[in-house]
């Protein structure tokens, strides 16, 4: 497995990645990816991921996941999913999910079809979040009481 894998954008237009393998994959401009996995995939525009997986994807523009696996992803616009799977999803436009699971999504707009499931969306994340910060105060505080 590579350590690095980083392109620029001289190299060619859109880099295409195929039956790659890498920790970190980081492109200036668009990112397409097909068969391949990493740890991070960082793209400065796009990033397109087809049958393949990286634990966290960070784009600039947007993310397009199809027939991946991404636990973590954000995109600075639209998120698009089919047959995807993610655990974190952070966008800043629009996501859309077609036959995908999304366990947490921070969006303005989420569009789901076609057998998709979201497990918490942007309010109820946020309440999530607002009871379990309370809860982990008032342990801490009964337990430095106790000392």
């Amino acid at each position: 497995m590579d350590e690095t894998i980083e392109l620029n954008d001289t190299q060619e237009p859109q880099p295409q990645l195929e039956e790659a393998a890498a920790n970190t994959i980081a492109v200036q401009g668009d990112l397409s990816m097909s068969n391949s996995a990493a740890v991070m995939v960082q793209a400065g525009q796009d990033a397109a991921l087809s049958n393949s997986a990286a634990l966290a994807v960070v784009a600039g523009g947007s993310v397009s996941l199809s027939d991946g696996l991404a636990p973590i992803a954000v995109a600075g616009d639209d998120l698009q999913m089919t047959d995807s799977a993610a655990l974190g999803v952070i966008a800043g436009g629009d996501v859309n999910a077609s036959q995908s699971f999304i366990g947490i999504v921070l969006s303005d707009q989420v569009n789901l079809s076609e057998n998709s499931q979201v497990l918490l969306n942007t309010a109820q994340a946020a309440v999530f979040g607002a009871a379990f910060g309370a809860a982990f105060a008032l342990f801490s505080w009964l337990l430095r009481r106790r000392r």
